[in-house]
């Protein structure tokens, strides 16, 4: 008798893991919904991050691209050229294809 009663719970638990193991992976797409808008709506009504906050680079650095004479000028320079580059790649693979 005691082999029986040890053999039923030990099936009662075999099913209730495995049940809620079954409604964990059905709901589990529910829950991902869920998560996905409570983050996206916090994230969307929530204060925007201030740049500086984004870009805190030390004094030092600052004054090193400082005294680089005319920098702003070769990093417009510099990505104009990035610009054109990655179009005429971008032109080439069109016309190969």
């Amino acid at each position: 008798m005691p082999q029986a009663i040890s053999d039923f719970f030990t099936l009662i638990g075999w099913l209730w893991q495995n049940t809620t193991d079954i409604l964990g992976n059905i709901f589990l797409p529910v829950r991902y919904i869920y998560t996905f808008l409570k983050q996206f709506l916090d994230s969307a009504f929530s204060p925007p991050i201030t740049p500086e906050t984004i870009w805190a680079f030390d004094d030092n650095v600052i004054a090193v691209f400082h005294a680089i004479p005319y920098f702003d000028v070769l990093l417009s320079v510099l990505m104009i050229a990035i610009t054109i580059t990655i179009g005429i790649s971008l032109l080439k693979s069109f016309q190969r294809s």
